[in-house]
């Protein structure tokens, strides 16, 4: 190798040069740090900047190397300071060199794309570098507030560029094990590091290239949506980052989000406030937001200034981010009402991106349902509508774009002709949704697909139907709730118990069993039950349970109009009901609740037991979770292949434990119904059992402190359940021969049980508490969590404790101490 010779007094002339223009390349590169961080923060989020300035002895180092072909290093050197983006994948690349292009002047000729270079079958050091000069005007065009001065700019003296480096974490970490070694090094590396480094190359760009996938995935849960809160949790966080905000007014970030959980709620004025302030930034999602703000707050006038400059928004926003198909489909949206074909034509646009996206396909499928009067699109958007179901069972499945994931779910299945998953999909759409609006906007989409639905547009109208209702939840709402389009008079009275599912796969021993133990569990209810209507399965059991307990109960069958082949009207009913239709369908279910709600029943105190059934029975499970009402399964529906263990469409089911056969259990949680003491007699023994609870239940046994507070501070839920202690008492007297009366004299001497008698009511009283809390979603445990809610003592009588049952005795002992004002005893029959 030739000795290099070193000209000292050149190298001495060029470090005098390079010292007087240093502190000129260290602001810059302060500006650039200043530059680059704003700027990634609105293309390129939780990008690395990385920004250094070449030291006195880098420079001397690299001079001396160049020497022969660089004799005026200061002025030829293009990297003198420097600064590398290093950005998550590679799909953020090109916006990154969009803004670089944009807004530097490049330096073409000594710029250098390292992809270019790499042939197709080769893997290996990959980078982009721009040589870059600040453009005469660079201060007024940037989108953050950087002051430059004079002396960051070029001169005659001073060239003053700059090496950008941008490149991705992996291809960084490729860089320092590859490029550094073997580009840079001093030595050529042996053939085994250099085939040992080609592996980790390859392994390195499969990475990159599953980080992108995955960072699309997350982009089409999170692009316009977040996670799933209740319109609480967003006030609280909408309040929260307001805060925040207001102490770092430059987070346009932060802005963004609020107008997220704010869109969230349709509070269109605060998105207006707060993203109005950052409109400047030109961050394209703030655009679109604001946008869509405007044009939702303004859609009453569309030719209003507002809404004009919410489209307007809109429009820049997908001028500066043309991939952003959340812009371009509520850009279409806004030319619904005014040029239908504008906005079909800007909805192909966006099913032309991403033909899977459930928003633009529902939008696109509409139209062309509406303009044709049928369903031949259909069958051309198979795959499509695959995608999109699959999209929207993916945001259902990780908790984002509540409650549209769902109802658009509904939609698609109602067209693949799918109408039970549509169905579910429904029900848990009301089940997320905030604000009556919802339902509303997809009633109005429902009427769009009704040519290519069929029958099962009255199964999914009723649906909303209900669901609006149960989402305004006011008495102006329930004035304008139709009453069933059932013949008969539609008022149910006193309290209900649904009875629902089928005996189709049973064994006669079964059905007997459920016989015998329904009959049992009703024999103190005084009430309405509600069932199929037939005389066979399940719907025969209810039957015989009027036929035996006559007066006491009130029967109501809901059916089809034509009855299937083989089924027979139970005569033994008090009552009939007829729906549309010539099978048993989700029609007849949404008809009883329809009818149960414009009775002025409150859902919340309809008890549901569900005893096997299938797909319809499923549905019915389902609805009464939705509805609120006290549910529990003697034995678990079965549905179809494509349902089962579908825990994004069956949560509820998936989750509750069939109820236990243990004596007393069942009665215990269908009651006495009607025939409970006087509102006031039982209000006030419901707060004399909570004192006498808090006065002898043992500290150390207590699940939940919030139980054992003042009857005042006592939550409705623990207030319920005292009442219902209180009708309890009357079914445990009743089961030893007992009752309570009134009496005139206060000194009446207390009835003491014998032993027997106290043992019976000590099992009841164990029977009560479990039932009370299996329907709550407690479970056995080793030990009491209630987070987890478990209990040692979800058990049965004979497995559970001496201690427990001790307790419960000590529940009994108590019942005879009336309070005295009451006047009321416990006396033999």
């Amino acid at each position: 190798m030739k000795k290099r010779k070193i000209d000292r007094n050149w190298v001495e002339q060029q470090v005098r040069d390079y010292t007087a223009v240093l502190p000129r390349y260290v602001e810059y590169s302060d500006i650039l740090n200043k530059i680059l961080k704003l700027e990634s923060e609105r293309i390129a989020p939780m990008s690395i900047i990385q920004l250094r300035t070449k030291t006195i002895p880098s420079f001397i180092g690299k001079a001396i190397r160049k020497a022969d072909y660089r004799r005026n290093p200061v002025q030829e050197f293009t990297d003198l300071t420097g600064a590398r983006i290093i950005v998550q994948t590679r799909d953020y690349i090109e916006p990154v060199c969009n803004f670089i292009k944009d807004f530097f002047d490049i330096d073409w000729d000594n710029s250098l794309d390292v992809t270019e270079r790499l042939k197709s079958t080769e893997f290996g050091y990959r980078s982009i570098h721009y040589i870059v000069s600040l453009k005469p005007d660079m201060a007024s065009r940037l989108y953050s507030n950087v002051k430059i001065p004079d002396s960051a700019y070029p001169d005659d003296s001073t060239p003053m560029k700059a090496e950008i480096q941008i490149k991705t974490v992996l291809e960084h970490c490729w860089a320092q094990y590859s490029h550094d070694l073997s580009y840079k090094g001093s030595f050529k590396l042996p053939d085994f590091i250099e085939r040992e480094l080609a592996v980790v190359s390859a392994l390195l760009e499969s990475a990159d290239s599953s980080l992108i996938r995955i960072n699309d995935r997350i982009k089409g849960y999170t692009a316009s949506y977040g996670s799933y809160l209740t319109e609480s949790e967003i006030s609280d966080e909408i309040a929260l980052n307001e805060i925040i905000l207001e102490y770092a007014p430059d987070q346009f970030q932060n802005a963004y989000k609020i107008g997220k959980l704010a869109k969230s709620i349709a509070d269109w004025e605060k998105m207006i406030e707060v993203l109005s302030g950052f409109i400047d930034y030109n961050y394209p999602p703030i655009l679109r937001d604001l946008g869509i703000a405007l044009c939702q707050k303004y859609k009453a006038d569309t030719n209003s200034v507002e809404f004009k400059q919410g489209q307007k928004y809109l429009k820049a926003s997908i001028q500066l981010d043309s991939s952003d198909i959340d812009a371009i489909s509520s850009y279409a949206g806004t030319w619904k009402n005014i040029d239908p074909q504008m906005a079909h034509k800007l909805y192909k646009k966006a099913f032309e991106i991403d033909d899977g996206d459930p928003y633009v396909l529902g939008n696109c499928l509409e139209y062309e349902i509406k303009s044709r009067g049928d369903d031949s699109i259909i069958s051309l958007m198979s795959q499509p509508l695959e995608r999109a179901i699959n999209r929207c069972r993916e945001q259902a499945e990780v908790g984002t774009n509540y409650p549209w994931a769902y109802y658009d779910m509904g939609k698609f299945y109602l067209l693949a002709d799918k109408p039970y998953m549509a169905m579910l999909a429904y029900l848990n759409a009301i089940k997320v949704s905030s604000a009556p609006f919802m339902v509303e906007t997809s009633k109005r989409s429902l009427e769009n697909i009704k040519p290519a639905i069929g029958k099962y547009f009255d199964w999914a109208n009723e649906l909303l139907e209900i669901g609006c209702h149960l989402i305004a939840d006011s008495e102006e709402s329930c004035d304008d709730f139709q009453k069933s389009t059932s013949k008969e008079d539609c008022d149910i009275k006193d309290s209900v118990v649904i009875v629902a599912g089928s005996c189709d796969s049973m064994s006669e021993f079964m059905v007997d069993m459920y016989q015998e133990r329904l009959t049992d569990a009703f024999r103190d209810f005084h009430g309405t039950i509600i069932s199929g209507g037939t005389d066979s399965g399940i719907s025969g059991i209810v039957g015989s349970l009027q036929e035996k307990f006559k007066s006491k109960i009130n029967t109501i069958g809901y059916v089809p109009s034509e009855l299937p082949t083989g089924a027979k009207i139970d005569e033994r009913y008090s009552q009939i009901r007829r729906t549309p239709g010539y099978e048993f369908n989700p029609l007849q279910i949404i008809m009883y609740w329809r009818d149960i709600i414009t009775s002025g029943i409150d859902p919340k105190t309809v008890k549901f037991i569900c005893i096997n059934g299938k797909l319809l029975s499923v549905f019915e499970f389902m609805f009464a979770c939705v509805m609120g009402a006290k549910v529990i399964t003697l034995q678990k529906p079965s549905s179809d292949s494509n349902v089962a263990d579908d825990n994004v469409l069956l949560s509820y089911l998936n989750e509750i434990e069939v109820f236990p056969h243990h004596k007393y259990v069942l009665r215990s949680f269908i009651g006495i119904g009607t025939e409970k003491l006087p509102v006031d007699v039982r209000e006030k023994l419901a707060i004399h059992i909570h004192n006498r609870y808090r006065a002898t239940y043992p500290p150390q046994l207590v699940i939940n402190p919030e139980s054992m507070v003042e009857w005042e501070d006592l939550s409705e839920e623990y207030r319920e359940s005292n009442r219902e202690n209180v009708d309890n008492i009357l079914q445990k007297l009743n089961e030893i021969g007992f009752d309570m009366e009134k009496i005139d004299d206060e000194s009446d001497k207390l009835m003491v049980f014998t032993k027997e008698q106290e043992e019976i009511m000590a099992e009841m009283e164990h029977a009560r508490w479990l039932a009370e809390k299996i329907v709550l979603g407690w479970k056995y445990g080793r030990r009491i969590d209630i987070s987890e809610k478990t209990h040692p003592s979800l058990v049965s009588w004979n497995d559970l404790s001496d201690v427990q049952k001790e307790i419960d005795h000590r529940m009994v002992k108590n019942m005879p101490w009336f309070p005295t004002e009451l006047k009321l005893r416990v006396r033999k029959k």
